[in-house]
């Protein structure tokens, strides 16, 4: 038996089915209440982050001698409101930024003994361990 074409797409193909999005059927994404809202800020304010710092002076003297120089901004201006902006980031987070002052012949000294270079990993680790020594001192 030979099946005809038929004419009429529409008696072709069977009627489909219309979707429509229910929003009620949806699950409710209840807004947080103050409380967990509060509760939320004081975990991350218990959240302590170092940021490296410098003065003009200890800025230029790290750099000079970084492996990395091409890391650190064009000028000490520039840097400084890129740091200025990153911990304002950081506090607008509710995680507590910590500024670290990097002084050149300490981080030296702390490279030396430690079998490190002047990079960007090294002064990310001397910030660590100096603010870990610092913070287990005050607890």
């Amino acid at each position: 038996m030979r099946r005809e074409k038929p004419t009429n797409y529409a008696q072709a193909e069977p009627a489909r089915k219309q979707f429509t999005l229910n929003l009620r059927s949806l699950p409710y994404m209840k807004k947080p209440s103050l409380l967990q809202r509060l509760r939320a800020k004081k975990r991350n304010q218990a959240m302590l982050v170092g940021v490296t710092w410098y003065n003009e002076e200890t800025w230029a003297q790290v750099k000079a001698t970084a492996t990395d120089p091409e890391c650190f901004e064009d000028s000490f201006p520039k840097w400084h409101a890129m740091a200025v902006s990153a911990r304002r980031e950081f506090q607008r987070s509710g995680v507590r930024a910590i500024e670290c002052h990097i002084d050149p012949q300490e981080f030296a000294a702390w490279c030396a003994q430690n079998d490190q270079v002047n990079n960007a990993t090294a002064r990310a680790e001397f910030v660590s361990v100096t603010l870990s020594a610092a913070h287990e001192g005050q607890a």
